[in-house]
């Protein structure tokens, strides 16, 4: 072998080691970088999981936001016009709500009409029984509006759906006029969620009574 020939060869024994060293660090490197790759992707998905969440919570929050804001002006119209709260919570039909009111101002024992008194009366009684039920049936189908409303949201609210969906069978069942109302305009509320929970309601109603407000 020529002493050229032997000095190559004892360049590339004595080059290797370092070849290898440097194979050796590359591999720590890529090995470093991928861990680093790794914690950053974890921490990128944990800070999406919590913009999730907030988001979600947010969500809730203003569903049920929405929610309560409609059913205080409710609230607020039943205050200033109590006697539909007959209508919804009471189980009371507009009739019989009449005969009531009719009744009881038949109490003070007032003297009959006679003469064009009487047909006076007789024109504001039919007038006041179509205003009582027209009264009724905005209440009735106002509520309705507001299930419906609800029922759109529930997906959102989370836990509090539950109670939300026992609140408007309760009302429905304790709502001849919106049992009614329901009935003959089916096509306006005609959605998946209000017709199950509504046909849930009447179902319970035909095995048991339902517990309305009633007048103490």
């Amino acid at each position: 072998m020529s002493t050229d020939d032997k000095n190559k060869t004892n360049f590339v024994t004595n080059i290797l080691p370092w070849f290898s060293l440097i194979a050796s660090m590359v591999t720590i490197l890529g090995v470093f970088s991928l861990y680093r790759q790794v914690q950053t992707a974890e921490k990128n998905v944990s800070l999406l999981a919590q913009q999730l969440k907030t988001s979600e919570e947010n969500v809730r929050i203003g569903s049920l936001g929405h929610i309560y804001s409609q059913m205080l002006e409710i609230d607020k119209l039943f205050a200033e016009n109590p006697e539909l709260r007959l209508y919804i919570y009471y189980n009371k039909k507009p009739e019989e709500v009449y005969f009531e009111l009719l009744n009881s101002k038949d109490s003070k024992k007032q003297q009959e009409p006679k003469g064009t008194d009487l047909l006076s009366t007789s024109v504001k009684s039919s007038y006041e029984r179509t205003k009582n039920e027209a009264e009724a049936n905005a209440a009735g189908e106002l509520m309705l509006d507001f299930f419906a409303l609800v029922m759109l949201e529930l997906p959102n609210i989370g836990q509090a759906a539950k109670p939300w969906e026992r609140y408007i069978k309760d009302i429905y069942k304790c709502s001849p006029v919106m049992q009614a109302m329901y009935k003959d305009k089916y096509a306006w509320w005609d959605m998946e969620l209000p017709s199950n929970l509504f046909k849930q309601a009447q179902n319970e109603l035909s095995s048991t009574s339902p517990t309305c407000s009633k007048f103490k």
